[in-house]
């Protein structure tokens, strides 16, 4: 009984920190793809400077776990000075680059536990190969 409080607690604990861990990951990620993308700095001037995002915000979760996050409505200032004309195209393109480095900080979250399902699979083979569960009788080695 006590393995399974301590399982579950463990549990809780991963979902509690894992959730917002993932998060903070999407941020970096987003953020890095807004620096890397020439189009999105040629369409909103002012949102990269020396290789930096100018509309970033403090942020903590738990007060453990500071972060730096896209301030949206920063980004929106900036695309509001635009000629109307560039307006949509500009916030089209940003949304476009948030949406696709947030699939792929969702596809780096999955390498991990991608690999623990590989491992598990070696060992189901092994132990295949192996024979299988074969029970031991304790009791019988010692007499």
């Amino acid at each position: 009984m006590t393995l399974n409080a301590i399982s579950g607690i463990a549990m809780l604990a991963v979902g509690t920190l894992g959730f917002p861990y993932i998060g903070i990951l999407q941020t970096r990620v987003q953020q890095t793809a807004l620096i890397e993308n020439a189009d999105v700095q040629k369409m909103v001037p002012g949102l990269v400077e020396n290789g930096k995002l100018t509309v970033l915000k403090e942020k903590k979760i738990y007060e453990v776990m500071p972060y730096q996050d896209i301030d949206n409505d920063k980004v929106t200032g900036l695309i509001e000075k635009l000629p109307e004309a560039d307006r949509d195209a500009a916030k089209k393109k940003v949304k476009d680059v948030s949406a696709e480095s947030n699939q792929h900080a969702l596809r780096d979250m999955a390498i991990f536990p991608t690999f623990m399902l590989v491992c598990y699979l070696i060992l189901i083979v092994y132990f295949k190969s192996k024979g299988g569960y074969k029970p031991i009788e304790l009791g019988a080695a010692a007499h």
